[in-house]
């Protein structure tokens, strides 16, 4: 059984939540979670705890929760990027994933990415409207721009700051300049393998 753990687990350590591949990674969260029948942990907030004259089953309960809750706010954190660890290490893992989703923009219990869209679409974004040729009647960065300015209210769903988008956002930006980096330098040293 402790091998299938690591396996599957092995499947989180590929590659660290950076918020680019927030769907991936909790997909794999849920796999995981569900072989070691932990999944609750996600789901439910912790109950409170038990009274002292409880019963025996409802201490032993409460306490395999907040064990399991301690493994899995471990695992999770484990497989953050510095930032996001830095962010949520305070957390227990239930709040963790509930802040997780707001940042993300999705109810990710209702079929994950079309969630996001749906989010996206009801913020007021449209779509480029197509003629009968199938191409868009904008191109590159025009297809980005606002109608409007971007205001100081205006929040970057990244890191939840005021005044810029997330595609605008510095560390957003440099997130995914090194998760390319890593990619790269990944693939480069998988090729010199086979090449040598």
């Amino acid at each position: 059984m402790a091998n299938n753990n690591l396996s599957l687990r092995s499947l989180l350590e590929k590659e660290k939540m950076n918020g680019i591949n927030f769907l991936d990674w909790f997909r794999n969260l849920r796999i995981v979670l569900k072989q070691e029948r932990k999944e609750y942990v996600i789901e439910e907030p912790v109950p409170d705890e038990p009274i002292a004259n409880a019963h025996r089953a409802d201490k032993d309960k409460f306490k395999k929760h907040l064990d399991d809750m301690l493994d899995v706010s471990c695992l999770m954190l484990a497989t953050m990027s510095p930032e996001l660890q830095k962010q949520h290490e305070d957390m227990n893992a239930y709040n963790m994933i509930q802040n997780l989703k707001e940042i993300y923009e999705g109810d990710l219990k209702n079929n994950g990415s079309k969630s996001i869209l749906m989010v996206r679409e009801a913020k007021g974004k449209k779509k480029a409207k197509s003629k009968g040729n199938g191409k868009s009647k904008t191109k590159g960065k025009d297809a980005l721009k606002p109608e409007k300015g971007i205001s100081k209210k205006d929040k970057c769903f990244y890191f939840e700051r005021s005044g810029h988008w997330k595609r605008n956002c510095p560390l957003y930006l440099e997130e995914v300049k090194k998760s390319k980096a890593n990619r790269a330098s990944s693939s480069g040293t998988t090729k010199e393998k086979d090449s040598g």
